[in-house]
């Protein structure tokens, strides 16, 4: 990835929205080390975690034109990525499930691209009519073609960049993050093969119901109907009895922001070029020998 005047416009578009980025990267710093994990352990550049910064704000509560979650999955990606979507349960609201669901998506889309900024590309606007750009631009990046893909994604990538800048510095811009107190461990994954209620698992393993539900976002009701099974369900995680006794949301103090602006670190921007995993570009020959292939489904 690199940096450039569009990279640098879209920098500067962020940083004048002070308050909303204390909040989002107060957010951040509660969710990227899962995300980050998560990601790293299927292959996926940590990197890639900025793009709920842009998608979600790191709301995993986050909805939008057909789309729910930290990754903004719209159901049919969703489900063919193994995710459960329903009235029951949205697993699109899991940080863990959704981000595992992310990182089988982009190494999908790697082994067609070898390009990750491609690969930013097609998850924006589609595999498919990347592919059909790429037949004839075979050897072409996302710079080389940007001025073919659609307006909303010639604008993604390069955005997708300046979040990964601010991510990272965002303090040297006097920016303070709201705090979050969220608990985002948890322990045994079990799944549910009856129906019943949530009470029930919780009796069964002796666990607070709330404190079930906040360890499941994906769940929209408490009823397991028949239609969601087999269930997979996460148990809540105590460090001690205390933990259990005092499970209460601590309340979240006012954050403190410094309007004061500063310059961009042009050396620090430079280096994202480096931080950014570079893997040597695949070709894509082998995407053009059939040209009625259809590219998978969005």
């Amino acid at each position: 990835m690199q940096y450039n005047a569009a990279v640098k416009e879209e920098i500067e578009k962020l940083l004048q929205y002070r308050n909303d980025l204390a909040i989002t990267i107060g957010r951040r710093n509660v969710y990227a080390p899962v995300i980050e994990k998560i990601l790293e352990e299927n292959g996926v550049p940590k990197e890639l975690s900025a793009i709920p910064f842009l998608e979600s704000k790191y709301n995993p509560d986050a909805v939008g034109s057909g789309t729910v979650g930290l990754w903004q999955f719209v159901a049919g990606t969703a489900q063919l990525h193994g995710l459960q979507v329903s009235e029951a349960v949205d697993e699109r609201r899991d940080p863990h499930f959704s981000t595992q669901a992310a990182a089988a998506y982009f190494s999908e889309l790697y082994d067609i691209f070898g390009d990750w900024e491609l690969v930013l590309a097609a998850y924006n606007c589609g595999a498919y009519k990347v592919k059909q750009i790429l037949k004839s631009h075979p050897s072409a990046g996302f710079w080389e073609i940007r001025h073919l893909l659609p307006s909303g994604t010639q604008h993604y990538v390069p955005r997708i960049i300046a979040c990964i800048y601010v991510s990272k510095y965002y303090a040297e811009h006097n920016i303070e993050p709201y705090y979050y107190d969220v608990n985002l461990k948890y322990g045994e994954e079990i799944e549910v093969y009856t129906n019943g209620n949530i009470s029930d698992i919780a009796l069964s393993y002796n666990v607070d119901v709330e404190d079930l539900m906040r360890a499941n976002p994906a769940l929209m009701t408490r009823n397991i109907p028949d239609s969601v099974l087999p269930l997979r369900i996460k148990l809540p995680y105590y460090q001690s009895v205390q933990d259990w006794l005092l499970s209460a949301t601590k309340p979240v103090p006012e954050p403190v922001i410094i309007p004061r602006e500063m310059p961009l670190n042009v050396s620090k921007l430079d280096s994202i070029a480096v931080d950014i995993i570079k893997t040597p570009r695949k070709s894509t020959a082998h995407l053009f020998k059939d040209t009625s292939t259809k590219g998978p489904k969005q």
